[in-house]
């Protein structure tokens, strides 16, 4: 992560904390924002709108439907998913479908059942 990325994570990490509170823990709360020319277009939450939706599916399906993504870098807290359910697009293949520049992620998914692209996919800093 680049110096300037800080204050867009600091945005995803805030909006995070307006997803619905867990309390067995089992369901992260997550945070998204896609930014372009240094600005930030739109965030989103985990189930913003619905129960067991996606911060990256509000943001790029219900806040940014129509708009171009391919300048645009999209900050998320937790490594999108890879795996869905049946019927269901996982965010990894939303954000490459939508051309985004850039994806830049705060943690790899702890639970290794819906992520993995990243670090089977990606060379990581160490």
């Amino acid at each position: 992560m680049i110096a300037r990325d800080r204050k867009f994570m600091e945005a995803a990490i805030a909006a995070s904390r307006k997803s619905r509170e867990d309390i067995a823990g089992s369901v992260p709360r997550v945070g998204a924002v896609a930014v372009i020319d240094g600005e930030i277009i739109a965030e989103a939450y985990r189930e913003e709108i619905a129960e067991g939706q996606h911060a990256e599916y509000v943001l790029l399906e219900k806040h940014l439907p129509n708009v171009s993504l391919v300048k645009a870098t999209v900050y998320t807290t937790l490594e999108p998913c890879t795996k869905r359910g049946k019927e269901k697009i996982p965010c990894v293949e939303r954000l490459i479908a939508r051309k985004v520049h850039r994806v830049v992620i705060g943690m790899l998914d702890p639970t290794r059942l819906y992520g993995g692209w990243v670090s089977e996919n990606c060379a990581l800093p160490t």
